[in-house]
């Protein structure tokens, strides 16, 4: 090919990117993955950090393979930008007496994979602005006493897997458990509630030679242990247990049933 024909083409190509031409036309989007058990979920751009897609907030639906792509503004900061998921866990059954909608959420940047650990990364930061993902995913890193690999790379997602699926398991059973509109809590204040007991809960089923849960460990013990963590757990006062006492003449051991 000619050399000046080369020039001269580039030449063409960056004009018309400068004039919105070329790649620039397109809408541009915010993708991302959430765990695989949710065939039916919505994700959006949680701009009041309620962690609930609300009106207004950009939102896409989760398709069966997983993913999502949001439509976004051009030129939008991500840093301090979290995603929201409203998941629905039991798309294929009967739900009328559970409140059937889980809030999970992840930072906008990164992985942008929503699952319950980066649950737990996007409420540190909600808890304290200004941290970024990775400040944010190395304080859970460090709760858990994970120093070989980070719950906030997606690259060693093999390793804490088994974290990721038994905290999924769990949120979910607890959310059955609650009945429907149980609460008038926004969906980020019911999550934290049970946020600090799920990241105890773990620290406590961790092997800290392997840096793995107990393999007798599932969804079902961890969502037990956070029920009981947050208060979940109530029984009534037991009333005292009434009392016969027999005396026998001189204190005479009783051997028999006859009067």
């Amino acid at each position: 090919m000619n050399k000046s024909f080369v020039i001269s083409a580039g030449i063409v190509a960056t004009l018309l990117t400068a004039c919105g031409g070329s790649d620039d036309d397109r809408t541009p989007t915010l993708a991302g993955t959430i765990d695989a058990p949710f065939k039916s979920a919505v994700v959006c751009i949680d701009d009041n950090r309620n962690f609930a897609c609300d009106p207004r907030e950009p939102i896409a639906r989760v398709n069966p393979s997983g993913r999502f792509e949001i439509t976004i503004k051009p030129g939008m900061d991500f840093s301090q930008v979290l995603l929201a998921a409203t998941v629905d866990p039991f798309p294929n059954s009967d739900t009328s007496q559970v409140a059937s909608r889980l809030a999970l959420a992840a930072p906008a940047t990164g992985d942008r994979h929503v699952g319950a650990l980066s649950t737990l990364v996007a409420l540190r930061m909600l808890a304290q602005p200004g941290l970024t993902p990775v400040q944010a995913a190395a304080q859970i890193d460090e709760q858990l006493g994970l120093t070989r690999h980070s719950v906030g790379r997606r690259e060693s997602f093999p390793d804490w897997q088994h974290l990721e699926s038994a905290s999924i398991a769990a949120l979910t059973r607890l959310t059955a458990a609650q009945p429907p509109r149980a609460t008038e809590k926004t969906p980020a204040a019911v999550i934290q509630d049970s946020a600090s007991a799920l990241t105890a809960t773990l620290k406590r089923y961790i092997d800290p030679a392997t840096e793995r849960l107990l393999k007798t460990v599932d969804g079902r013990t961890l969502a037990s242990e956070i029920h009981h963590l947050t208060g979940g757990t109530t029984c009534a006062a037991i009333a005292p247990i009434p009392q016969l006492r027999l005396n026998t003449e001189g204190g005479q051991p009783i051997i028999s049933k006859d009067l």
